[in-house]
């Protein structure tokens, strides 16, 4: 995590512990960590542990969290908040299936944390380069995506009335990062592919 810039960690960060169902229960007795959850969403908090969050003082911070939840069909979880300001915004944070999410990105973050727009042969790239490679490792990928909208624009969707309502959330996202989580695969499952 320490590569990427302050803005970014704080995306991954985000999608990790805020745009997700799982939790880790800690009994107070035995100091033994209880996963609750999606398997996947709970690595993804071990993630942030490891990288010395405080996951549950991050987590109390968002209060007002509204989830547009994860399904097979649509392969990806959003949950997006208001981030109070001089001039107040809404954050979407996405995540989910490596390719799926990256192809509704329609910009990503730089090295250096700057936005720049991606273009169709970079996302082949990051396909071929990241996804495929570590799908080849057997490794699960979840890229990590967001934006930042206006109040105004919001409040024309906010109540999520139609499949457009949602589109115009998880459609024209910053991509952030692919998280390689090792995945292997059960006996025999190879032989069957």
């Amino acid at each position: 995590m320490k590569s990427f810039s302050e803005a970014s960690r704080t995306i991954i960060v985000q999608n990790c512990l805020i745009n997700s169902n799982a939790n880790l229960i800690e009994n107070p007795k035995t100091g033994q960590i209880t996963k609750v959850g999606n398997q996947t969403e709970c690595c993804l908090i071990d993630f942030c542990k490891f990288n010395g969050y405080d996951c549950e003082k991050y987590r109390k911070q968002f209060t007002d969290v509204k989830s547009i939840a994860f399904s097979s069909d649509r392969k990806r979880m959003t949950t997006f908040f208001v981030v109070p300001s001089d001039y107040p915004f809404v954050r979407v944070l996405v995540k989910g299936a490596a390719e799926i999410v990256l192809e509704r990105c329609s910009h990503i973050v730089g090295k250096n944390g700057e936005i720049k727009a991606l273009s169709h042969e970079e996302k082949e790239v990051i396909n071929r380069d990241v996804i495929i490679a570590n799908a080849e490792k057997e490794y699960r990928n979840i890229s990590i995506a967001y934006k930042d909208i206006i109040l105004d624009d919001f409040e024309k969707v906010k109540n999520l009335n139609s499949d457009e309502d949602i589109d115009f959330l998880e459609n024209n996202l910053i991509f952030v990062a692919i998280c390689g989580i090792q995945d292997p695969l059960r006996p025999g499952i190879k032989e069957a592919i």
